[in-house]
C-alpha cells in the first residue's frame, strides 16, 4: 500500500512517524516535512463513496520536530541530514514537546548550537525546560517585555527560580541576536539538608542489590549523581580498591577515591552486562524515589524524604571537614576548582557542631593489628612520630 502523497512536494513516499490525536503522522522522504493522514475509518468511508484517501484536503500540514531538525541540518550543510541518527532525532523530538510549531526550528537550532559550544546535554535540557516553563506561564519568547512582566508578576516563583529563568532567556536572546538588559534578582543560597549517618546507613541497608552499591559509592566518593552513574568497570581497580571519577561534571576535576572493603564487595557482585557499572540514570532515579518513600513510611521517619542523590555529597563534604578541618582537602575530594564553592561546608559544619567540644581522645599503635583495631573503634590516623602511629577520636 502506497502512503498518501506529500501536500508540500507531491512525493508519494513517506515514512510513518507515530500518531497524533488518533491520526497517523508521516514524514516525507523527499522534503523531510511532516503531515497528518486521515484515520482509517475516514479512509474507508471515502473509498466507499468512491473518493480517494489521497485527496489534498484529507491531509493536514504539521510544522513539527522533524521539519525543525531538517532546517538545522540544511543550515549545517547537509541536505538530507544524514549525520543525525534516528535515535538522536527521537530524543531531540521529545525535548521539543510543548513548543509551538513556529518556534521549534529555532529552539532546536539553539540547543544544537549550545551542544556544539561544549555545553553538556543536561545543561541544554535545563535550558529547554526553562523556556518551556516561560511559555506555559504565558510569556511570549519573541517579546522580552512580555517575559519580564511574566517573571516579575509570578509570585509563586522564588528569586532563585526567576534568576535562573532570566539567565536562560538571555542565552536564547543572545542566540537570536537580540540585545536585552535583563532584570536582576538576588537570592540567598539555601542551606542543604544534612542527615544523620545512621539515616544514610538505614537508606543504604534498606535498598536493593542494584541501588545499595550506588548509594554506598555516593557516600564514600562524594561524587555527583551523573559522575557515579557513568562509572565504567575500567574505572575500578579492585585489587587496590581505587575508583577513578573520569567523567566529572560542572567543570570539576577528575579524581581518585579509595573504596572500603564493603563497597568493593558490593560492586564485585554486580552483573557485568555492559561497560557501565550501573543501570540508566532514569532507572536509578525511579528505584531511589520508590525506596525513599517506602523506607520513610516503614521507619516512620519523614526526614528520609528530604534525602536526594546530592545529599550524600553534602553529607560527605561536611563530615570530612569536621574530621580534618582542612577545606583544601575537601576541595580536592569534591573536585572543586574554586575554594569558594567549598566554603559552604565550613559554615554548615560550624553550625552543626557549634556546641561540640574540640577535645579528643588519643591513642598510639606500633603494629598494623593495633592500628586496625583503633580504626574499627572510631579512631582516625593523625601522624607518625618515631615509628609510632598516632590516632585521635573526638570525645
Amino acid at each position: 500500500m502506497h502512503s498518501p502523497s506529500c501536500p508540500h512536494c507531491g512525493h508519494d513516499k513517506a515514512w510513518k512517524n507515530g500518531h497524533r490525536n488518533g491520526q497517523q503522522r508521516r514524514l516525507c522522504a523527499n522534503c523531510g516535512r511532516e503531515y497528518l493522514e486521515d484515520n482509517k475509518d475516514d479512509n474507508r468511508k471515502k473509498r466507499a463513496r468512491g473518493l480517494s484517501s489521497r485527496e489534498p484536503n484529507s491531509l493536514v500540514v504539521v510544522a513539527g520536530e522533524k521539519q525543525a531538525e531538517r532546517l538545522v541540518c540544511v543550515q549545517n550543510g547537509t541536505e538530507k541530514g544524514e549525520e543525525m541518527s534516528t535515535e538522536q532525532i527521537h530524543e531531540k523530538s521529545d525535548l521539543l514537546k510543548g513548543f509551538p510549531g513556529e518556534l521549534r526550528a529555532k529552539i532546536l537550532e539553539f540547543a544544537l548550537k549550545k551542544i556544539n559550544k561544549g555545553r553538556s546535554e543536561g545543561t541544554v535540557k535545563i535550558y529547554l525546560y526553562n523556556l518551556r516553563y516561560l511559555l506555559r506561564a504565558g510569556a511570549d519568547l519573541h517579546d522580552p517585555q512580555s517575559v519580564e512582566q511574566v517573571i516579575a508578576q509570578e509570585m509563586r516563583w522564588s528569586n532563585r527560580t526567576k534568576s535562573m529563568l532570566v539567565t536562560t532567556y538571555k542565552e536564547f536572546l543572545t542566540f537570536m541576536g537580540v540585545s536585552w538588559e535583563p532584570p536582576k534578582y538576588e537570592y540567598e543560597e539555601k542551606i542543604p539538608f544534612i542527615p544523620l549517618e545512621s539515616e544514610i546507613d538505614q537508606f543504604i541497608a534498606g535498598s536493593g542489590r542494584t541501588l545499595a552499591p550506588f548509594l554506598q559509592l555516593l557516600k564514600e566518593s562524594m561524587a555527583r549523581f551523573g559522575e557515579a552513574a557513568t562509572l565504567k568497570w575500567t574505572d575500578i581497580d579492585f585489587e587496590r580498591r581505587i575508583i577513578t571519577i573520569n567523567s566529572p561534571e560542572k567543570h570539576s576535576k577528575s579524581r581518585m577515591v579509595t573504596a572500603s572493603i564493603q563497597l568493593k564487595e558490593m560492586l564485585s557482585q554486580l552483573p557485568r552486562r555492559s561497560e557501565y557499572v550501573f543501570s540508566k540514570k532514569s532507572t536509578l532515579a525511579t528505584l531511589f524515589l520508590k525506596q525513599r518513600k517506602r523506607l520513610a513510611h516503614k521507619l516512620n521517619n519523614p526526614r528520609l524524604l528530604k534525602i536526594g542523590f546530592h545529599t550524600f555529597r553534602h553529607w560527605g563534604a561536611t563530615m570530612l571537614y569536621h574530621r580534618t578541618r582542612d577545606p583544601f582537602l575537601v576541595q580536592r575530594k569534591l573536585g572543586h576548582k574554586n575554594i569558594r564553592n567549598t566554603q559552604i561546608y565550613v559554615h554548615i559544619e560550624q553550625a552543626l557542631f557549634e556546641y561540640q567540644s574540640d577535645e579528643f581522645h588519643s591513642a598510639t599503635a606500633q603494629t598494623v593489628e593495633d592500628a586496625r583495631k583503633l580504626i574499627e573503634t572510631g579512631f582516625e590516623y593523625v601522624t607518625t612520630f618515631q615509628d609510632i602511629l598516632m590516632f585521635r577520636k573526638r570525645k
